[in-house]
């Protein structure tokens, strides 16, 4: 931008042109209302970065996921044992609405509804059918038994096989995201674990039920 001095010599240089001195004084007065626009960025709204953070998972954008959400095992197939086509599948039914959000000087929270296939649903399905397979190979000889990779393989496909029908349900959950104010910039804090299994469908909530069915089953024998 030209310095305020030069407009200034500029226009105090112009002799009996009134015209030509008020066109030049509008042109510094608006140059210095952009200048001072430009210098003063505006910080993006807690509704925008969590917006932003529920595009990254819908999109599958596992790097930029796991940067908004601050979890490192979110859409990264390698630590879920699940094909990045499964995981696709699952992150695209994300449908999402931002209902408010209150900002105080530090934090934030953003109410929002989030709606994803019912994993619930889905996996118990999937188990219904890759369960009895599993079984079958434990009475195999070790030698003829699948092994990890093989069975992980047997699991997505018949995940996404599920994920890929036209009539599964969905769930709708109601969460609250908050943030905190980082460098000026809104962050997402790392606790948000309802937000995240919300988005994942309810498969968060479905495998803790299941271990605690598990875990229950196995004091009773216990105690029996």
């Amino acid at each position: 931008m030209i310095g305020r001095a030069v407009w200034y010599k500029l226009v105090n240089g112009l002799k009996g042109d009134g015209d030509m001195k008020r066109i030049l004084m509008l042109l510094l007065a608006a140059c210095m209302l952009f200048g001072v626009a430009g210098c003063a960025a505006k910080r993006e709204s807690a509704e925008s970065v969590v917006s932003n953070a529920i595009e990254a998972v819908k999109t599958y954008d596992s790097a930029k996921a796991r940067e908004y959400w601050g979890n490192e095992n979110l859409g990264d197939e390698s630590e879920n044992d699940i094909s990045s086509e499964a995981l696709t599948a699952m992150f695209s039914g994300i449908f999402y609405k931002i209902l408010g959000s209150e900002e105080s000087e530090n934090t934030a929270t953003v109410d929002v509804d989030i709606t994803n296939t019912d994993m619930s649903e889905v996996m118990t399905d999937v188990a219904a059918e890759v369960f009895p397979a599993l079984l079958a190979e434990a009475f195999k000889p070790e030698a003829e038994r699948m092994g990890d990779d093989d069975t992980n393989k047997l699991f997505s496909d018949k995940l996404l096989e599920m994920l890929k029908r036209p009539d599964n349900p969905t769930i709708t959950n109601n969460v609250k995201v908050t943030l905190t104010l980082q460098d000026d910039a809104w962050a997402i804090d790392s606790g948000n674990d309802d937000a995240i299994d919300a988005m994942l469908g309810g498969i968060s909530s479905f495998a803790d039920a299941m271990s605690g069915a598990f875990s229950g089953n196995m004091d009773l024998n216990d105690g029996g």
